[in-house]
Formats: structure tokens, sequence, C-alpha cells
């Protein structure tokens, strides 16, 4: 027996012999012959690579040669199977002889980047497929210093800033000419073509091209040279325009001496920014960017504050650089300081007034109509009237570009002078519809100071969800930019994310803003509330959660402390959870109507009257207004001080005959002015205005008129709903 060691490798073995008889087969014998193969002099190895993994790199247009070696195992003689796999670039694999072997990586008119491939090794001799990873690398034919040029239209840039020079260059540094091509107009060659390492290709990008701020562009750059077998490369060119600009103020006029508003527009959030801001006509205090947590992608606003603002001489802010210049001119008004008048109305549920600081006029919704209540030149002129059939709320847009009211799921914009209607759109969800079930003794629309309306609606009008969001508008190419106070392009709610409110089946959620706008609080369909303070949410706490039917109606500037229809003050420093009555009692034979709270949370005022019988049926008299001191907080049986009893020329209800439905008994609208100088009370027959007395200082005497030692106890006042 001969055992033959080739083609396995160095071991124990063991091999089955079997023996049979030579005439009858069925007779033979099997047994296991152990061997053993020993290793070859010099020693034993398998399959050996060099080098065990390839890298690469070849220039675009180049044929590239790459030898390597494949050794067999020493214990085979067997020949080796080499296939390329995975890549159509490694080609010609070729035996040199021996154990060496090569192949081709071909970049003749093959575009640049990585290449992968490999060379699966087989052998008879071997059970394993062993396989040569290969990297390759196809380099470009031309290179550029800066490979993604980009050009930022902003406030820092200047006129040097529109020329570009950009080298050339080949991966090996030789000498080819090239030829260069751009694919839009506001970017432009000045060198379009030249030699590798020695001409520099030029960029121009023009200005007047470059689109309105927030525009942004890429171009194509396209760069050949003349070397045979190599493709043109192409370059991504990117253009922008930030130059900021002013869009709108959230006011329409600046108040005289020290005043806060805010401006919007394209405004980038650029630290920088801010020093190279200019106002005239008054001193800047602060000035900051800010932007809005709750919305993607917000360019926010300028928050502002001004000092030494004067009458006759206008806040001019702007934005200048050699490039360009944004401006935006706010005149300066007093606060106001109204004189005391009252004015019949027709009989009608109104919602509470928002007030024109330029136009001195106040406006509100009720009857079917939207009204306007003008102060001119130191008196109050007759009431003037739009009838808009189906009405839910009006308001005056803190720009007083419009008075804009809501119906069904339309929004219309009315002119501020003579409410007649200028525009008028749509709601652009068709699922959307306002909410006219908001109680009356609140609003279903309102501005806030930084100039947002928030807006109560429902969906699909059967009402039987509700959610208060943001009400906003879409002008001009930016839809991201600041023009949202227009409500008649394109208005559509706003919920950035998820609904900042969403109640449940019921009436409507009531909202209340504070006397600056500040503030806005919401009483949600289940007594819960919620307010907006600034851009953010203010949540008041999950245990405030006022009784049925006692929702909020007036609330400070910063939030901190809110009225309920009841009379009942909270205050945040006290968890919102406690209670005071704010008027514990009152004269003999009064009645209150309203109660309202000043912006600053210093006083708050109480509005009442007496019920007389005149010829045979009640008629409201004598009314009056209490100012009440909130700056000390009464403790156990105390009650807050009353610092003025001011007499009012009238009441605003039952002040003529009766309607067969209606009540002697009215509420009121009660709402300081913004500045805190004059109140306005708003009922079902009329309207007041009236200056308010300097509050004096803690401690000094009461202005308040003695009142009869007789007196009842307050009961809370039932408001109705909507009608």
């Amino acid at each position: 027996m001969v055992i033959v060691g080739k083609q396995v490798p160095a071991g124990n073995y063991d091999t089955t012999m079997i023996i049979r008889g030579s005439n009858d087969s069925r007779y033979y014998a099997e047994f296991t012959v152990p061997y053993t193969v020993y290793p070859v002099p010099g020693g034993e190895h398998g399959l050996l690579l060099s080098p065990s993994f390839i890298t690469e790199s070849v220039e675009q247009g180049a044929r590239k040669t790459v030898t390597f070696k494949a050794t067999p195992p020493t214990w085979s003689d067997a020949p080796l199977q080499l296939q390329i796999v995975d890549s159509p670039l490694i080609e010609n694999l070729q035996s040199l002889g021996g154990d060496l072997y090569s192949f081709d990586i071909n970049a003749v008119s093959q575009r640049e980047g990585e290449i992968r491939g490999g060379i699966v090794i087989r052998s008879r001799a071997m059970p394993e497929v062993y396989s040569l990873s290969i990297l390759g690398n196809v380099a470009p034919a031309v290179v550029l210093s800066d490979e993604a040029p980009s050009m930022n239209l902003g406030l820092h840039t200047v006129p040097g800033d529109f020329l570009r020079s950009i080298e050339v260059l080949r991966p090996d540094g030789s000498k080819v000419p090239w030829t260069a091509t751009v694919d839009k107009p506001w970017v432009k060659l000045t060198r379009s073509q030249g030699v590798t390492g020695q001409d520099s290709l030029g960029l121009q990008f023009d200005q007047t091209l470059m689109g309105d701020p927030g525009w942004s562009e890429v171009a194509t750059l396209t760069v050949k040279s003349n070397m045979p077998g190599t493709l043109a490369r192409k370059f991504t060119v990117y253009g922008s325009n930030t130059l900021p600009v002013f869009d709108q103020a959230s006011v329409s006029a600046v108040f005289s001496g020290r005043s806060k508003f805010y401006v919007s527009g394209y405004l980038l959030p650029e630290a920088s920014s801010i020093d190279r801001l200019r106002v005239d006509g008054a001193r800047l205090v602060s000035a900051k960017h800010a932007t809005n947590p709750r919305i993607p992608g917000s360019l926010g606003d300028l928050w502002l504050e001004v000092d030494e603002a004067m009458v006759g001489r206008p806040v001019t802010l702007s934005f200048t650089n050699p490039l360009a210049k944004t401006t935006i001119s706010l005149p300066v008004v007093d606060r106001p300081r109204v004189s005391m008048a009252f004015a019949a109305l027709p009989r009608a549920d109104y919602r509470p007034v928002s007030f024109g600081r330029l136009s001195q006029s106040a406006y509100f919704a009720g009857g079917g109509a939207v009204w306007r209540w003008e102060h001119r030149d130191g008196t109050w002129q007759v009431p003037q009237s739009r009838s808009v059939p189906n009405l839910i709320d009006a308001a005056i847009a803190p720009t007083e570009t419009a008075v804009y009211a809501l119906r069904g799921r339309d929004v219309i914009a009315l002119s501020p002078t003579t409410l007649s209607v200028e525009a008028q759109a749509t709601l652009t969800d068709s699922q959307i519809w306002f909410d006219p079930t908001v109680p009356t003794l609140a609003n279903a629309l309102v501005f806030a100071d930084d100039g947002r309306a928030q807006a109560v609606h429902g969906a699909n009008g059967d009402l039987k969800s509700h959610g208060v969001d943001w009400l906003r508008g879409i002008e001009g190419p930016r839809v991201q930019a600041s023009q949202w106070s227009n409500l008649v392009k394109s208005p559509f709610i706003w919920t950035p994310g998820q609904s900042w409110w969403s109640y449940p089946e019921g009436v409507g959620p009531s909202l209340v803003r504070s006397a600056s706008g500040t503030t806005v609080m919401v009483t949600g369909t289940t007594g819960t509330i919620s307010s907006i303070l600034g851009w953010g949410e203010l949540p008041v706490g999950s245990s405030y959660q006022v009784p049925p039917q006692t929702p909020v109606i007036s609330v400070s500037d910063d939030g901190q402390l809110a009225v309920q229809s009841d009379g009942q003050i909270r205050m945040a420093a006290f968890g919102w959870t406690s209670t005071s009555q704010l008027l514990r009692d009152v004269p003999l034979g009064y009645e209150v109507g309203g109660y309202g709270l000043s912006g600053d949370g210093r006083v708050a005022l109480v509005y009442g009257y007496r019920k007389v019988q005149d010829q045979g049926q009640l008629k409201a008299t004598d009314a009056k207004a209490w100012m009440i001191d909130l700056r000390q907080i009464p403790t156990g049986a105390g009650t807050f001080k009353v610092l003025s009893e001011i007499p009012l020329p009238s009441p605003v209800g039952c002040i003529t005959k009766l309607d067969v439905d209606e009540s002697c008994s009215h509420r009121a609208h009660v709402q300081f002015l913004v500045g805190d100088r004059n109140a306005l009370i708003l009922g079902p027959r009329g309207i007041l205005a009236f200056p308010l007395p300097e509050v004096p200082a803690v401690g000094m005497t009461s202005t308040r008129v003695p009142a009869p030692k007789a007196k009842r106890s307050l009961a809370p006042i039932q408001w109705p709903a909507s009608r």
C-alpha cells in the first residue's frame, strides 16, 4: 500500500481499507489504517496573498496596472483559479508567471469617486474560497481651491464680497487647458478658461438678481479639462439673501416717553445684527432678537424698548449696510387720556372692547354689527356701526391697518375709520370654523401685544370640540416672514406641532386680553385656565379651575392676577387656588355689574348701579365705579381698600323701557385702556368712558365717598351666554 501526501496539509489522518476474497465477495475484512503527513522541509503554509488588501488611486482618464502575489498552499500543486467580481472598472486579470498576477483599473471616462471590487481565488486543494478586496478611487481631472463657493447677501456683506477668484489645479500639478460654464444668471464668470495651476477661475455675483430677503438658490458650475478620457466636473454654487427687512411693527404708534414694542420681518438671529440697528427720534433702552420656541424655523422678532420719545418726532428704526437699507417709522402719541362720556347703544350682547392708540377709537362687536366709538379733539363722537350678518367677534389689529371680523369660516377686513368692508377671505382649511358659542362676556378674537391674533375655532361646523390657536395670514413670498397680521391673506389656523388648547364639547373657550395685551388668558369649556405670556405659554397650574359659568373676565399684564365673573380674584402668589372677593359689601340698594383689572395689577374697578321704580317699571340709575386697591392683600375677614368712588353719567343697561325678555340686572365689560389712566364700561344699552384718578401712594387717605352704613352682601352675577 502506498499513501501519497499531496493535496492535504500536514496532520494525522485515518483511512479505511477493505480486503475481499477473490472467489467470493461475501468474504471480506475491513480495518482502519492511521497515517501521518509530515510538513515539507522549511514549514507549511496555506494560500498567501500579498498585499492582503489593495488600495489604489487612479486619475480620471488614466489606466493603472496593479500587481499582487498569490502563493498556493505548500501541500498542493493544483493551479489557482482567479475571478474578478463586483466591479466593471477592474479588468484584464492575468498571470505574470510564478505567483505573480496583475489587473487594470480603468478610469477612462469614469466619474470620480470610490470603486469597490474584489478577486476571488479558488483551488481544488482548498475547501475555502479566498477573496482579495480592492478599494479604488478615481481622482478628479481638476480640483478647485474652493469646491463649494457660496454668496450670502447679508447685513455684513461689502461690495468686494461679490467677486471671487478660485484656483483650478491638476492633482499631479500638470498644466492643461480648462474651460468653465455656469447655469444661473445671478452668478457670472469673469474668467471662463485658462491653464491649470496658472489661471484662476473668476466668479461675480449679481446682487440685483439675488431675489428678496429669504431667497436662496443653487447654481451649477461646470469645469472641464481638455485631457482625453476625462469628464466635466460639476460644482454647486450656493446663493442666498438674508438682508434684514422690517415688515411691520406690532403697534400703530409709539407712546411718548418710555415704550415697548415689537418689530417683525425677515430678521435672522445674528448676535451682531443688533449692533447695526439705528434708532432715531428716541433713545434705545434695550433690543433683543427672540424666536418663538413653539414655531419651528421661526425667524423671530426684535423686542425693543425706547425712551425719550416725543409727540411730533417719529421713532425710526433702520438697518443699514453699503448695499441695502431697511427702515420703519412710527408716529409718537401720548398715552390716551379721555374725557368722561356716555353713548347709548341699541340693546345687544356686546363683546369686550379693543382700542386703537392711533385712531383713539374703541371697537367692539354686538348685535350683528361692528362698532366704532371715536375720541377726537377731546370729545367722544357719535358711535358708528357696520352690519355684518352672523358676526362672531371683531377687533382692531395693533397695526391699525384694519378691523378684523369673524363669521363662519370668513375673515373680513374693515376700514378703521369708515368701517367699510375692504377685503374678505375664507379659511384655507375647509374643516375649520370660527366658534360662535363663545360666551359674549369674553372675546372670540384677540390680538396680543406682539401682533399675533388668537381665535377660538371648532371643527367641521358641528363644534363638538373647540380650540384656541394662532389665526394668521401669509403675504409675500416669505411664508415665515412676519406679515402674518394681515388676516385676509390666505388666512389659516396655525397649530405648530399641536394645538395649544383643545376642549371637549360645550360652549367655546373664553379669551380675555390684558390692558396692554402682554397676556391673553383662556377659560376652557371645563373651567381650566391657561394663558399666553409674551411669546410663550404660561401654565397657570392644573389645580386652577374656575367654577361653572364663572370664567376669568380680566387679567393683569404680567398674568399674575385674574378676576372671575363672580368678582373673585385669584393670584399667582397664592398658587391660584385661593380667592378673595374684590368688593365684599356694596352700599345698600346697589347691584354690581362688572369687574376689571388694571394692566399693572395695582387696582381694580367694580361697576355698580341702583334699581328704582320709574313710572311702574324698573330702571337703573346712580351708576358708580369703585377703584379697589390691590397692593395690600387683606387677611382673615378683611377686605380690599376702596381708593375712589367715581360717579358715572349713566348706567350701561336698563336705561329705557325694558324689552319683554330683558332684565334690569345687567352685566358690563369693565376695561382699563393701556396705560391704566382711563376706563371703558360697555353694557347691553350703552358705553361709558371716563378718566381715572391717580392712584395714591400706599397709606394715603382714600378718596372714597362715604356710603350709607347699611350694607348687603354681594351675590355672584349670572352672565348670559352668547345669543
